[in-house]
């Protein structure tokens, strides 16, 4: 999430006067606070400035057309100096102000009467009881008995605590005579975030947005209430408030000022909203200047219920005029985004759920038309193991068809960086999940605001039941508008899903008339689609919808001069544009997002965790699978372990925890989860490996099991610990004798073996018997300057660039200059530092040049330099090295990393010039121009990639492989990759200290297609694993496969034990992008074959003979 940014687009001239300036100074506080903070005083919409010397008075009303004025006018004022001494005579009003006209005038007076009539909604105030004390840690208010509360006795004013601190408050009140039948409401203001619970159980949020909380709408006298309630000394974005009790009271909500203020407040916006030039404006404005003037008027004989219900008739034959059929209907969703992590950390997210879900039960049971709508399955198990009763309510709405359960995944995740099999898992564990509690089959993907969309999702949509898609984030883009609001969005492969953008970007509406009108104004589709939407509730650090909102919904519903509205749940809003919807266009391609590029490397320790991840839990079910393929089983306890990490791991992609854009405290439980996770899977590994080892013949010496996880056979190098004794050993696979190479670090030998095939989703039992080996081919050869291989040579100048890099196998020089040059660039964008990279950071850098090289190995296995740099304060280690039989050069590279506002990256020039450059994504590939000749060429200045990324003609090409990375930058024949930054906010130490990474340049005859880069991209991420086994007797020969393909361009990428525990599941995809046929090979005897979705239900069954499919 990023703070919601202003689109003001009018343009105005700096005031020229000290009252201005003292305006603007003042205007500049609402503004940042309701901006950049989001404004406490929301329902609050009215605002005046008095100004008595000059005379004259400005009214303003939040979220307004004029209000973004004055939000333009106060951003030049912060840039431009005022003209102290003009002679007053002299000095002109700022155009834009409109100042002059009757239409100003009168709605600045409703504006005035509006914030009088506010002040008189809540009347007959009383102090009440307030008993306080700290929370302890861990404490859950569910647990806190009140009869045994102790604390101190407190009243407003009362300060507490610093930031993050929680505390309980307990507040008693007895219902007085004076409010028999009226509606007793308490109002609490503890100056940060609270919920209120009763009788253990939560009943609803107090925050900057919401201080009432009902206790009875007809209050009968002598009732005692004692409210529990939990506070946290932050507001909803994580900031430090005042920590002040402010308000304890009870009061009496006086319903028909209540009503009048809302009856009053959609006439003054919605006047706004159209402008004067439309004359159903000007008559809505002597309406509701012909009703203020009744309100004054019976002020001298009558109390000010009885003043509003008279007012309220007066404004009725506004309401009584309907809005026309001819326009598109709006449709308004409530809802609350709630950041699973951002500027707080997950274990206040779960209190965010309790105050959010909560205050959405509250109103569900107030408003019979209230329609709310939450995502993310994790939000909802959260709530289930935290606050039982709150989700058995939800069930209960959800059943009665008033709350809606949309999205699909497990969290809002990032859509970048994850990959294939995790981006799959979002879904099937999100719509198992809501599947299981509601019975609720969600078909609609709700992700209004990740940073950008993969050409593939629209298929992965598909087959995970998913038809309709939405965010609002593209409207968020720097350099070119997104052509369409509603439109048929097809992947790679042709798959459609129907899409619509929130207008403006916006997924936090509020419901004023000017929001209704602007997105009406800017529906692309309008001529030929029926509806459009608004989401509406406070979000990001949730909280959701207001009773204002409500109130405003109610009041729009059919109001002439705005379209017909709605209120519902999304994916009614689909089905009816679905269903009403003509000749909708069409949209190929990703949906780039032009901004938030810097996302795709912050905090590399987190993105290099993801990808070790996702690697190791496709490791661990391939481990899984090879049991079930040997006639074993998998216990329930084992698979709902591996579900458990899975969601771990799938929670850490959320759109805010992955991208690197959190506080530090976020990333402090993203090591320790991901750490967990690790121990986990190993432990879960080591259990599979010995089970299966069981099964093989390993009778021979010391034994370590070589697994291959994919779906090809593949050669490749290992590592073997190697006793302390000393001695020399040699490595031996089904008797025959591999080249090894010993190599040292420090007191710890080991001992690299090059094995030259293990079988597709197999093993190869590798035995260690001293002795010295015997004939070793010298595969590689090095100097202090110079790599060499039977496939290629490489030689470093003293600077440690990459002078020359000779592909020997077809004559080819593969660099057009110099490569892997190390630059270091300032990396300090406009805004959203942990955000953005600007397109300008190639203005100001350095090239680092090596402080030293040396030979570090040399054979028969590996050889390698190593290069020392300084990169500013930071110490970077780079061991270059070059295989024996692979036809890539490796640079593995360890930083001890220190800088600030730096971005480091490392550039290829290659001897190949081709139009488009192409990337790997989720199951497939995307072509991006090399060259900046539109804006939208130009914005993709840093780009989104998966394994490797390519740059090719029909005869030769170069592909850049990396193993953490996922931002590239392609211009002209220069292949670039982003390796770290050094942003400090929203964490000032993010990406300080250690960390690993490596990436290698492939060169390839023909393209990448002809290259298997693919293959060579899955084979740099996944290596062969290792693990000690006991010598012992088995049934299986010392090489063998469970499942292999047999096709270039098909990927086995996931086989894992079936989620109903009935067989095994192959997820497979056709990388190229052309048809294919190929066969897959079993090593059990099949019994039914079926194809299935990616939720894994059955589709059709499948020829099949004993073991090939």
């Amino acid at each position: 999430m990023s703070a919601t940014r202003p689109r003001v687009n009018m343009a105005l001239p700096a005031p020229t006067s000290t009252t201005f300036s003292f305006m603007a100074f003042l205007l500049y506080f609402e503004w940042f606070y309701a901006i950049v903070l989001p404004g406490p005083v929301a329902e609050c919409n009215t605002f005046v400035l008095y100004f008595p010397h000059e005379g004259m008075y400005f009214c303003w009303e939040r979220h307004s057309r004029l209000w973004r004025v004055l939000t333009e006018l106060v951003i030049r004022l912060l840039f431009t100096s005022c003209a102290e001494n003009t002679p007053r005579g002299k000095q002109d009003m700022p155009s834009g102000w409109g100042l002059e006209t009757d239409f100003k005038r009168r709605l600045y007076r409703i504006g005035r009467s509006l914030q009088e009539i506010r002040s008189l909604i809540y009347t007959d105030a009383l102090p009440v009881e307030v008993w306080f004390r700290s929370a302890k840690k861990g404490e859950k208010a569910a647990s806190v008995d009140i009869a045994r509360f102790g604390g101190k006795k407190v009243k407003a004013g009362f300060q507490w605590g610093k930031q993050w601190d929680r505390a309980f408050f307990l507040v008693k009140t007895v219902i007085p005579a004076a409010f028999s039948g009226r509606e007793a409401v308490l109002r609490l203001d503890f100056g940060c975030e609270a919920v209120a619970y009763q009788q253990g159980v939560p009943i609803q949020g107090l925050d900057a947005n919401r201080d009432d909380l009902l206790l009875n709408p007809m209050a009968a006298p002598g009732e005692k209430y004692e409210v529990l309630v939990e506070a946290v000394s932050v507001d909803a974005f994580g900031k430090l408030c005042g920590i002040e009790l402010k308000r304890a009271e009870l009061a009496v909500c006086q319903q028909d000022i209540l009503a009048l203020y809302y009856d009053l407040q959609v006439v003054h916006s919605l006047a706004e909203a159209l402008g004067e030039n439309e004359a159903w404006a000007r008559k809505l404005i002597r309406t509701g200047n012909t009703a203020v003037d009744l309100w004054r008027e019976l002020s001298f004989t009558q109390d000010a219920r009885s003043r509003a219900r008279e007012v309220r008739r007066r404004l009725a034959a506004v309401y009584e005029q309907r809005a026309t059929t001819a326009l598109p209907e709006v449709h308004l969703a409530g809802h609350a985004h709630i950041d699973v992590a951002w500027l707080w950390p997950l274990e206040e997210t779960v209190r965010k759920c309790s105050r959010t879900f909560s205050t959405a039960l509250h109103y569900l049971s107030r408003y019979p038309g209230y329609f709310f709508s939450q995502s993310q399955a994790m939000l909802y198990a959260m709530t289930r193991d935290n606050f039982p009763a709150l989700f058995e309510g939800i069930k209960e709405q959800v059943a009665a068809r008033r709350w809606e359960v949309v999205g699909g995944m497990w969290v809002e995740s990032d859509c970048n960086m994850v990959g294939a099999e995790a981006l799959v898992r979002q879904f099937l564990y999100g719509k198992g999940f809501f599947k299981r509690e509601f019975g609720v089959d969600v078909d609609t993907c709700w992700l209004p605001d990740t940073f950008g969309f993969p050409a593939s999702l629209p298929q992965v949509l598909r087959r995970c039941g998913i038809r309709y898609f939405t965010t609002a984030k593209i409207r968020w883009n720097q350099y070119t508008d997104f052509p369409h609001t509603t439109f048929r969005w097809e992947g790679i492969d042709g798959s459609r899903v129907l899409a619509h953008f929130l207008w403006g970007g916006d997924y936090n509406g509020r419901v004023f008339p000017d929001q209704i009108v602007d997105s009406l104004r800017n529906f692309r589709q309008a001529d030929r689609s029926p509806a459009f939407l608004i989401s509406y509730g406070y979000g990001d650090g949730g909280g959701g919808p207001t009773r204002g909102m409500i109130e405003r919904a109610r009041r729009v519903k059919d109001l002439f001069g705005l379209p017909r509205a709605k209120t519902g749940f999304i994916s009614d809003f689909f089905r009816h544009v679905e269903r009403e919807s003509e000749e909708l266009p069409i949209y190929r391609g990703e949906l780039y997002l032009e901004i938030h590029r810097g996302t795709l490397t912050t905090q590399s320790r987190t993105k290099r965790n993801n990808r070790k991840a996702e690697i190791a839990m496709r490791r661990l079910e391939a481990l899984q699978s090879g049991l079930v393929f040997l006639g074993e089983k998998i216990s329930p306890d084992e698979q709902a372990a591996v579900r458990t990490l899975w969601e771990t791991l799938l929670t850490l992609q959320f759109h805010d925890v992955l991208p690197g854009s959190s506080i530090h405290w976020v990333y402090e439980d993203a090591d320790r989860m991901y750490g967990e996770l690790f121990r986990e899977v190993q432990a879960l590994e080591t259990a599979a490996v010995k089970r299966i080892a069981e099964h093989v013949d390993r009778r021979a010496g010391r034994s370590f099991l070589v697994f291959n996880p994919l779906g090809w056979a593949r050669g490749g190098v290992v590592e073997l610990p190697l006793p302390a004794d000393g001695a020399a050993y040699r490595a031996l696979c089904a008797g025959k004798e591999l080249v090894c190479q010993q190599i040292s670090e420090g007191s710890t030998r080991s001992l690299l073996v090059q094995i030259d095939a293990v079988p597709p989703l197999g093993y190869a039992v590798i035995t260690l018997q001293k002795g010295v080996p015997g004939g070793q081919d010298e595969g590689v050869s090095a100097t202090k300057t110079t790599l060499a291989n039977e496939i290629l040579r490489a030689r470093f100048n003293r600077k440690g660039r990459l002078e020359e890099l000779f592909d020997r196998r077809f004559g080819v020089e593969v660099l057009a200059g110099e490569g892997n040059i190390l630059q270091l660039f300032a990396d300090d964008p406009v805004r959203w530092e942990a955000w953005d990279i600007d397109e300008d950071f190639p203005r100001a850098g350095v090239h680092l040049e090596a402080d030293s090289v040396e030979l570090l190995e040399n054979g028969p296995v590996r050889a390698a330099l190593r290069m020392r740099y300084k990169a500013g304060g930071s110490d970077v280690v780079q061991d270059v090295r070059i295989y024996s039989h692979l036809p890539w050069l490796e640079f593995t590279t360890r930083a001890d990393w220190k800088e600030r506002r730096k971005l480091l990256k490392v550039a290829f020039p290659v001897a190949v010039h081709p139009e488009n450059a192409s990337f790997e994504i989720q199951f497939g590939t995307v072509e991006r121009s090399t060259t900046r000749n539109t804006l939208k060429e130009r914005a993709q200045f840093e780009v989104a990639a998966h394994r490797w990324a390519d740059l090719s003609r029909p005869d030769y090409g170069v592909s850049l492989l990396n193993d953490c990375k996922y931002g590239y930058d392609v211009k002209d024949n220069v292949l670039r990759l982003s390796l770290l930054r050094g942003t400090t906010s929203p964490d000032p130490d993010a990406d300080i200290g250690q960390h690993e990474f490596s990436y290698a340049v492939f060169p390839h005859k023909g393209d990448w297609r002809k290259a298997r880069t693919v293959r060579a991209g899955v084979e740099f991420n996944v290596p062969l694993a290792v693990y000690p086994v006991k010598a012992g007797r088995g049934s299986l020969p010392p090489e063998g496969s469970f499942l292999g393909i047999e096709d270039d361009g098909v990927i086995l990428e996931c086989v894992k034990p079936a989620e109903n525990g009935e067989g095994i599941i192959a997820r497979l995809y056709e990388a190229h992008g052309e048809a294919s046929t190929a066969a897959l090979s079993c090593a059990a005897q099949l019994s039914a074959v079926r194809e299935c979705d990616m939720l894994e239900d059955d589709e059709r069954d499948l020829p099949f003979s004993d073991v090939v499919v």
